[in-house]
């Protein structure tokens, strides 16, 4: 199944390429968790990105929509 808003670009790229393309995260520069708010439903629903890196570099992401 393929996801509505695909973030594989991401996938690879370095700390600093992603706080470039998507400014500062809501989680500290040396976690290996970053997690961004991208967005609201039409009930107010936060959509929420995680990017997950291993050794700077982002390996793998999920999006979440949360209350």
């Amino acid at each position: 199944m393929k996801q509505e808003d695909s973030y594989d670009f991401l996938v690879g790229k370095s700390k600093a390429d992603i706080i470039h393309l998507m400014e500062d995260p809501t989680s500290s520069y040396d976690c290996d968790e970053w997690i961004y708010i991208i967005g609201r439903n039409f009930f107010g629903f936060k959509k929420k990105l995680y990017l997950f890196f291993k050794d700077d570099y982002v390996h793998d992401y999920f999006m979440s929509i949360w209350a």
